[in-house]
């Protein structure tokens, strides 16, 4: 009987066990999901700021140009 105990116990510790590598595995899948995600957003917010900034600067450019040559 003691010894069925143990194995039963041995037992659910593997089944735990492969649980958490799953679940381990799953989370990983997901953190890198998200990563990508923001690594695409923040591209494009980028990209974003450098276009705003490019007409910013030409802008810019044309007062001062308008400025000297009055």
């Amino acid at each position: 009987m003691e010894e069925q105990v143990k194995q039963k116990i041995g037992l659910t510790g593997e089944a735990v066990d492969s649980q958490l590598k799953l679940i381990d595995a799953a989370m990983q899948q997901e953190i890198n999901r998200v990563m990508n995600e923001m690594g695409q957003a923040l591209a494009q917010v980028s990209g974003r700021f450098v276009e705003d900034y490019v007409k910013l600067t030409n802008a810019m450019n044309e007062i001062v140009v308008c400025g000297f040559s009055e």
